[in-house]
Order: structure tokens, then C-alpha cells, then sequence
């Protein structure tokens, strides 16, 4: 199947952003994914006024680019279209071996497969392209208020994923991030593969140090 990642970002790209980029290429590329990496603000804030009738409130370093994860699907409609899922992940991420955690085979019985036990996870998710999909921010009746907040609200983790529980699709939620939750993760990546101390693990979020951890 043809997966793509969307990452819209504004703002100074993180100091380890070279060492990231790098590991994409040598992990998530190599396993099929491809990348749409999208850095210009008023870009996005026209193809939001295109696709959802509103500039977007999206101001850079304040994370509220974030709150537009639920319509990357709807918003990059042209670019992704051939792919059979997009996807999100964070620069605070390194990957290894992803598709021995989320090979397709499971995927394709999935409308939507998280990064987290209990919501869906901006690190690392896959959504499928299809309407029903791309649109499913929608069904929140505050979603146009929620958008046109310039406050960052978090709403992908709360509202949006209680509508998704509720919409009949199928969606899965799994914590495979090794173990995220500390400072000083004892990783290490080799062909393709990364390790948590000595356990081989899919991905780690160092968002605790924001220290590029390999």
C-alpha cells in the first residue's frame, strides 16, 4: 500500500532536524512512506481558505498547527490522492523498523491506526484516504470554532478521537513508542532497526528531552 506522511510546520526547525530527516530516509522511507513537508504559512493558510472557508489561526512556535491534524486528509486532498494512507508524525520522533509493528496487512482492516493506548496520537498515526476519513473532524459541531482558535486546544486527543469511537469506523489504538518517558532513553539504532535497551522497539518520542537521542 502507498502511505504518505503531512507535516505542516512554521516557525525554526529544531536543531536536530538534519539527524531526523536523515533517520526518515533510512527507516519510514525505505518502508514505503513518503513525505509532504510544508514550511510556508501563507501556503496553508490559502489552502484552508480553499478547502474550509477560513484562514487558518496558526501562528508560528505555538503548536496550534497541530489542532489541523484531523484535516490534513481534506486540506492535502490533490497531493495525496493515489495514496491509500496519510499519516502524521513529530520531529521529536526516531524510527526504526515501522512496518514490523504496523505491516499492512493489519493496516488495510483499519480506518484509523494510533500511536497511543487511548486516543489518536499526533507523534505517529495513519488515517485512510477516503472521505469518510478526511472528513470525520467535521462531525464535532464546534470543529469551525475549534480551527479558528488561535489558542492550541489539543482537540485531536479528546473530541475528535470521542468521534471517531462513536462514527462506526474501525480504528485501533496502540502504545508503541518503546518507552517515552525519560530523560535518558538508552536507544540504539542499527540497519534499519532501533533498540530500547535491548529491545527492539518501532519508534521513541523524545519529547521529554527534546534532545535528538541516537
Amino acid at each position: 500500500m502507498k502511505k504518505v506522511i503531512i507535516t505542516p510546520f512554521f516557525g525554526p526547525l529544531p536543531p536536530w532536524f538534519d539527524q531526523f530527516k536523515e533517520n526518515f530516509h533510512q527507516t519510514l522511507a525505505l518502508q514505503g512512506y513518503e513525505w509532504i513537508l510544508t514550511t510556508n504559512l501563507n501556503s496553508f493558510n490559502y489552502r484552508c481558505l480553499n478547502k474550509l472557508g477560513f484562514k487558518s489561526s496558526v501562528q508560528p512556535e505555538t503548536g496550534k498547527v497541530w489542532d489541523y491534524r484531523g484535516s490534513l486528509g481534506l486540506l492535502y486532498e490533490e497531493e495525496i490522492a493515489g495514496f491509500d494512507y496519510w499519516g502524521t508524525v513529530d520531529f521529536d520522533m526516531c524510527f526504526g523498523d515501522v512496518n514490523q509493528w504496523f505491516p499492512d496487512k493489519e493496516l488495510e482492516r483499519l480506518d484509523i491506526w494510533s500511536n497511543h493506548h487511548s486516543y489518536v496520537n499526533g507523534c505517529f498515526s495513519l488515517y485512510r484516504n477516503c472521505k469518510e476519513v478526511n472528513e470525520l473532524f467535521k462531525l464535532f459541531p464546534l470543529w469551525q470554532r475549534v480551527l479558528q482558535n488561535p489558542t492550541a486546544l489539543g482537540w485531536i486527543e479528546r473530541e475528535y478521537s470521542r468521534c471517531l469511537e462513536a462514527s462506526g469506523l474501525k480504528y485501533r489504538y496502540s502504545f508503541f513508542q518503546g518507552w517515552p518517558y525519560t530523560t535518558t532513553p538508552n536507544l540504539r539504532y542499527e540497519a534499519g532497526h532501533l533498540f530500547q535497551d535491548g529491545e527492539e522497539i518501532p519508534m521513541f518520542h523524545f519529547r521529554r528531552s527534546k534532545r535528538w537521542p541516537l
